[in-house]
């Protein structure tokens, strides 16, 4: 496992609605998340944790998303979520939350 920070982007304003994995458009009720680029590679090709479903937590609570992005302002082993998934976790209002995933 790993531990990092959990932050939240709108893909649709954020980075774009497709991601550095491509696939289908997505927006900040979709089920992903960025992962950061040390751990994605390079954010030109698609990276082998495309498409992986991950495990998420923060203090008591849990969820998955698919990596189906790259965060290149993220720290090390941090994922970068979308609004929905990162309120299964913590209440917006928070920012950034450790995770371990």
């Amino acid at each position: 496992s790993f531990e990092g920070h959990g932050t939240f982007f709108n893909p649709e304003t954020e980075g774009g609605d497709r991601g550095a994995c491509g696939g289908k458009k997505e927006d900040g009720s979709s089920n992903i998340v960025a992962l950061s680029a040390d751990k994605f590679g390079p954010t030109d090709k698609n990276s082998n944790w495309c498409g992986k479903t991950v495990l998420i937590r923060y203090g008591n609570k849990s969820t998955t998303a698919v990596i189906q992005d790259a965060c290149p302002t993220c720290k090390s082993n941090s994922l970068d979520m979308t609004p929905s998934v990162f309120n299964k976790l913590a209440d917006s209002s928070k920012g950034i939350i450790p995770i371990t995933w």
